[in-house]
This record gives C-alpha cells, structure tokens and sequence, in this order.
C-alpha cells in the first residue's frame, strides 16, 4: 500500500489529501466541504475537506 501525504492549513482550515501525482483536469463534492480531485483517467489524486474543524466535530 503506497502512503498518503496529508497537508492541513490552518488558516483556510483544510486538510488536502495526496493520494497519487498528475494534474488535475476534473473535481466533484462529494458532499458539502468535500472534494474529490480526478486525473484525466477519472481516477482519485486527491481529496480536500474544507472547514475541517467543523467536520470534526460532527464526527
């Protein structure tokens, strides 16, 4: 299993995701505050949740 690089940034409040190197030519919310990045092959590269703080705490 390869791993996975995770980025958080405090100001914006986001955790990105790196899941597999190339360019992305598509995104989709999956949900609100919830991208999925796509490569031209439609495969998953990265996903970024937005207000994660607030994410959290739903958890």
């Amino acid at each position: 299993m390869k791993k996975s690089n995770i980025y958080y940034g405090n100001k914006s409040d986001s955790i990105y995701i790196f899941l597999k190197k190339g360019k992305e030519e598509r995104f989709e919310e999956v949900e609100p505050n919830i991208i999925i990045e796509y490569n031209k092959y439609r495969e998953p590269i990265g996903v970024e949740m937005l207000k994660i703080k607030n994410q959290i705490c739903k958890i």
